[in-house]
């Protein structure tokens, strides 16, 4: 009986999901924001200020007072690098457990004090990209 439904679900989900991403945009429209930026705000932020700040990275015409532009353009790699640590999604845990070298990197295999040590991980990039991110906020034009 699933497997006849299957169709008729994937299209009921296919509507629905245009419907929301219609609404999503015209609430950006008329608010400038939408009701998905609301509800997760952290990952829409690095969502959105990822490809901003590779952009600028790529096409800046200036650097800050006091920098050269290769030391500006080391800045704006690490910010993009904290940015791509922050995003809480399975595909970011993986990442960072190989890169702490844990043994089993599965989701659903690691110990809670691997996960407490992810955790801490996406933390201290979230706060180094804050840091580096407020030092050079009204610096970040192009």
């Amino acid at each position: 009986m699933s497997v006849l439904l299957s169709p008729f679900w994937r299209l009921h989900r296919a509507i629905r999901n245009a419907f929301y991403n219609l609404t999503y945009r015209v609430q950006r429209f008329i608010r400038g924001y939408s009701d998905l930026e609301v509800f997760d705000l952290s990952g829409r932020f690095t969502e959105i200020m990822t490809p901003i700040l590779t952009e600028l990275r790529k096409t800046h015409h200036g650097y800050p007072c006091g920098l050269t532009n290769e030391e500006w353009e080391q800045k704006l790699d690490e910010m993009i690098r904290h940015l791509k640590y922050m995003n809480d999604s399975a595909e970011t845990h993986v990442a960072i457990a190989k890169e702490l070298g844990f043994e089993n990197c599965e989701i659903g295999r690691m110990s809670f004090d691997e996960i407490r040590r992810i955790y801490e991980y996406i933390q201290n990039e979230s706060d180094e990209f804050f840091r580096l991110f407020a030092r050079h906020f009204f610096d970040l034009w192009d």
